[in-house]
């Protein structure tokens, strides 16, 4: 079991913004949009820093995934919220923690919490190389929004996926 945790550091905000610059990166090269990883670490750090800086920046928590029993950090979740809707930003799973439940259980609570917040449906991204992470989505419920394209080669695609919370709660 997890739970989560409000990160409020300042100091690990910024460490997160920088991390989370390079995992965007990352997947830009993978996905074919940058081929040079400097101007892609360059091009993330704009994007983390124009989506810190927004007008939803008030909205936006980053959160600890931990274990129950013994508090260890298994990964964090970024998340946006403005009732009626919310997006999880990024999901990161330490390596020795993947496929064991913990990006699902995670998931799960954002979505109740969410679901209480008032959220009527959350969305999120994600390449379509990431076959884990889109299995994971689909398991969940979430339902590809970008049309048909979403999974087919040979270019990687971005594929923007969404869930309605309407059913979690009655209001």
């Amino acid at each position: 079991m997890v739970e989560l945790e409000i990160i409020e550091s300042q100091a690990e905000i910024d460490a997160f913004k920088e991390w989370a610059a390079t995992q965007h990166a990352t997947s830009l090269i993978k996905s074919g949009e940058f081929t040079i990883f400097k101007d892609a670490v360059e091009y993330a750090r704009s994007r983390v820093g124009e989506y810190f800086n927004s007008k939803l920046a008030p909205q936006q928590k980053i959160y600890q995934i931990s274990l129950m029993r013994t508090g260890q950090r298994v990964g964090v979740i970024w998340l946006s919220m403005q009732p009626p809707s919310a997006r999880v930003c990024s999901i990161f799973i330490e390596e020795t923690f993947r496929r064991k439940g913990f990006a699902k259980e995670a998931m799960r609570l954002v979505e109740d919490y969410c679901a209480l917040a008032g959220v009527d449906f959350i969305s999120l991204n994600v390449f379509d190389y990431n076959t884990p992470a889109m299995k994971l989505y689909r398991n969940l419920g979430y339902e590809n929004k970008s049309g048909s394209t979403c999974g087919r080669k040979p270019k990687s695609i971005k594929c923007e996926m969404t869930k309605n919370l309407v059913s979690k709660v009655v209001r």
